[in-house]
């Protein structure tokens, strides 16, 4: 069945994903944050404009699987670095976050493919990571003087000697 080849290259993506960004963001948990999202933008806009063309949908669903997973390993990575004196509540959080993320995106996407068609799931989930992207981007200053007034660096306790993170 063509839809279980489909599903089990995003879950095989998605291991190299976690794996491959596990790795980078030992050394830099923000530009992996960072990287991660733009793929997941770029993978959801190839998806938004794939229509009908069956490679480009399998291309942008298998990087779309890779972008998630790696997402979501950065993103618990980064959580863990910034907030190096309250992991336990950090991580805790951080899974909230993202589980309410899945619930909001379930709602919208039902609403979306209700009133639109499957194409506005991925469009709108493009825009959505394009403004994350965007306060990435953009969250440096504001995260930087908000740790510091607490007297805490960004990058916390690193794991290795060799972390670049910024």
């Amino acid at each position: 069945d063509t839809v279980s080849a489909v599903l089990l290259l995003s879950g095989m993506a998605g291991l190299v994903g976690t794996g491959v960004s596990g790795a980078l963001a030992d050394r830099n948990s923000r530009a992996t944050m960072t990287g991660t999202v733009a793929l997941l933008t770029a993978a959801l806009t190839v998806l938004a404009g794939a229509g009908s063309h069956p490679p480009a949908t399998v291309t942008a669903v298998a990087l779309l699987g890779l972008a998630l997973a790696a997402m979501l390993t950065a993103l618990q990575s980064r959580v863990l670095r910034i907030a190096p004196g309250s992991v336990d509540v950090a991580s805790a959080a951080g899974s909230a976050a993202i589980n309410a993320g899945i619930a909001a995106g379930a709602f919208l996407g039902g609403r979306l493919l209700d009133a639109h068609g499957p194409r506005s799931i991925a469009l709108t989930g493009a825009l959505l990571a394009a403004a994350g992207l965007i306060l990435l981007l953009t969250e440096r200053a504001g995260i930087v003087a908000g740790l510091a007034a607490r007297g805490v660096t960004e990058v916390g306790q690193p794991r290795h000697p060799y972390s670049h993170d910024t």
